[in-house]
């Protein structure tokens, strides 16, 4: 079976095609501002293995955290698309992407304001945060370790934070953190992260 992943909360918009434990193509768009290049971007990345929308058997989907906008244009093609096509379709956090990327200690942060950040623990960090948390800049700046995620340049020289090494490359990867998912009918909802 084939599931469409769709990711419009990172820096950059990425697709992929996964076909059992294996990403069989996958595509990005950098500009966020494009919305109309989406689904030919999508048709064209079902091509390249010869495939086309009706071999869709579910869809996956980063509900959050994201741009607002971002999130909101992306869910809403991920559910229109399953609608249309009637597969089930799952969502999932884009901590849980990172966290299948990192081995260790490491500490998942996401700029969201100048001085907000979410953030989640890996390895022992885990007591600290072991879910995306909404965090202060002064909160964040007492701990030293290693991270993973986006965070502005200016904001990484505040922090006493460093990148982390080495991450297992998305394609390796995104098979699993699917697999793992429950898919259903339920249309998607944007993890904002801030309360209701």
């Amino acid at each position: 079976m084939d599931t469409l992943f769709l990711d419009f909360c990172s820096h950059r918009k990425l697709f992929a095609l996964v076909r059992g434990q294996q990403v069989v193509s996958e595509s990005e768009l950098t500009d966020h501002t494009d919305e109309a290049a989406v689904l030919p971007a999508i048709e064209t990345l079902l091509q390249k293995d010869g495939r086309t929308f009706k071999d869709i058997g579910c869809i996956a989907a980063v509900t959050g955290p994201g741009g607002f906008m971002s999130q909101r244009v992306g869910l809403s093609v991920a559910n229109a698309l399953a609608w249309s096509l009637r597969v089930p379709i799952a969502g999932l956090h884009l901590s849980d992407l990172y966290a299948a990327r990192v081995s260790g200690d490491a500490l998942w942060i996401h700029s969201t304001k100048k001085h907000l950040f979410f953030v989640r623990g890996f390895g022992t960090l885990k007591t600290m945060w072991p879910e995306p948390t909404l965090v202060t800049l002064d909160e964040l700046k007492t701990v030293m370790c290693d991270y993973v995620g986006e965070v502005l340049p200016e904001q990484a020289a505040v922090l006493a934070v460093s990148p982390v090494k080495s991450m297992k490359d998305i394609a390796d990867v995104l098979p699993a953190v699917i697999d793992k998912l429950t898919y259903t009918e339920t249309p998607l909802t944007p993890w904002y992260g801030r309360g209701a």
